[in-house]
């Protein structure tokens, strides 16, 4: 206990990556330290009291085994670094800490604790914070925290609402440095008094990253938050083990007013990477709209322009990915990951008028009137989807296309590939390097034209 006794002047002490498993008490009495990194210290279960520690601005607490915060940490006003990730046998962050570390600009918690969360008030009264990252308690905690527009100064924010192991939150979080939020096992309705959108969850403005996780009162992103269609940041989506959710917009109810309005439902035009794992009653992307057997409503323009990674896995009800129309709005699509969708028939399916939404002026060499038209993708994942029978009615027009999957994928007879015939001499698609597939799949399949196998066979690599 008294180590520390003659190193009064001590201004930084590292013992991270240690298995010491108690520190001395004269620990306390160190007042010129600036920065106590104690992480990784995954035996250590106890630390002294803090309160003397007036110069501290570094304190760092990442996985240890502390069951209880330090005494006097609400004296450590000038501290501006407070590390806690990881901290999974923490009983609770007593409140009224938080408002006295006034000068606090990075604050760090366990997103996955069940035992430790802050208020939106506490985050609102830290002025100088440029990042956090944590679970609050609720969804009334995190409302107040958009409203107060404190979200706006902050260069980094990682929430989570609900329920989390910390396995789930590890999964949704990691490598995640942007602005996310997190919501898991939640009821996102409101509280049902009549109270309408006030009641229901609000999302900053400036959210890149989004996971829903486990909300089961929602049938699409439009019933999710009224606040979306501001979320113009928005980079990630991620829908999962939602059984409410039924199609990401639906256009069914949404019918475009005389006037031409849009509809309030937020286009995704800036969103890169939408994911959908586990949805039981997922039945299409988009609910069309019709009147007598016409298409009245459409997504409005812009709508996932910018995305670049679809990704469906274990959705066991939908059976056409894209739908009419659609294609149009994905021109810059490069990668497509479908996985374990046990009624999905089809990829893409011809518009009513004749053609997909994207339709090319090129043609292969059967002269089909239709293609599968993304200039610029890359990879083509299909994975056991035993009911998969086409993946367009023409050819894929995708110059870019540079690997094909497909893996327990039975009943497909059909690869529509866009060769290049030139001089009476076939060529594989320009960007082509890999088609990884069964043996005994690729020798079913049917090709246009007789010799596309022959051409194509040295980019093949058979999977066991």
């Amino acid at each position: 206990n008294s180590f520390f006794v003659h190193m009064r002047a001590l201004r930084v002490l590292d013992l991270s990556h240690t298995s010491i498993d108690s520190l001395p008490d004269s620990l306390s009495d160190l007042e010129s330290l600036t920065a106590l990194l104690l992480r990784e210290c995954r035996k250590l279960t106890y630390v002294p009291p803090l309160g003397k520690l007036g110069a501290l601005q570094v304190l760092d607490l990442c996985h240890t085994n502390i069951e209880d915060v330090p005494q006097g940490m609400e004296m450590l006003v000038d501290l501006n670094c407070l590390y806690m990730e990881g901290t999974k046998n923490l009983k609770m962050l007593p409140g009224g800490i938080l408002p006295t570390l006034s000068h606090l600009q990075l604050l760090r918690l366990d997103c996955g604790s069940k035992h430790v969360a802050v208020r939106g008030e506490e985050l609102e009264q830290l002025k100088q914070l440029e990042e956090v990252n944590g679970r609050v308690y609720n969804l009334y905690d995190l409302n107040r925290f958009v409203k107060s527009h404190c979200y706006g100064r902050l260069r980094i924010y990682q929430l989570a609402v609900g329920n989390f192991s910390p396995h789930e939150i590890d999964l949704f979080m990691h490598g995640t440095n942007g602005k996310a939020v997190s919501i898991g096992n939640c009821c996102l309705k409101g509280g049902g008094g009549g109270g309408g959108d006030e009641d229901r969850l609000l999302l900053p403005q400036d959210i890149q990253n989004f996971w829903i996780y486990k909300c089961h009162d929602v049938n699409s992103l439009c019933d999710v938050s009224p606040s979306l269609h501001n979320a113009r940041d928005l980079k990630l989506c991620e829908i999962s083990w939602c059984d409410g959710i039924e199609c990401i917009l639906p256009m069914d109810e949404i019918e475009r007013e005389d006037s031409g309005e849009d509809s309030h439902c937020v286009p995704f035009q800036n969103l890169e990477t939408l994911c959908l794992y586990h949805l039981k009653n997922l039945i299409a992307l988009f609910k069309w709209g019709r009147r007598g057997g016409t298409v009245i409503a459409s997504p409005p323009p812009g709508t996932l322009y910018s995305l670049k990674n679809l990704f469906i896995g274990d959705c066991h009800k939908i059976k056409k990915l894209f739908q009419p129309g659609l294609l149009q709005h994905l021109q810059n699509l490069e990668c497509i990951y479908v996985s374990d969708c046990s009624e999905m028939e089809e990829i893409t399916t011809e518009d009513d008028e004749g053609g997909l939404g994207a339709s090319s002026s090129r043609s292969n060499i059967n002269n089909s009137s239709s293609s599968f038209t993304l200039p610029k993708l890359l990879r083509l994942y299909l994975s056991t989807i035993p009911k998969l029978k086409s993946i367009c009615k023409g050819v894929m027009a995708c110059d870019s296309l540079k690997e094909i999957f497909l893996i327990k994928c039975p009943q497909l007879k059909r690869l529509p590939l866009s060769e290049l015939l030139v001089n009476g001499q076939l060529y594989p698609p320009p960007a082509l390097e890999k088609i990884l597939i069964e043996q005994g799949c690729w020798e079913s399949l049917q090709w246009d034209h007789p010799n596309t196998s022959n051409v194509l066979q040295p980019l093949v690599q058979y999977r066991p």
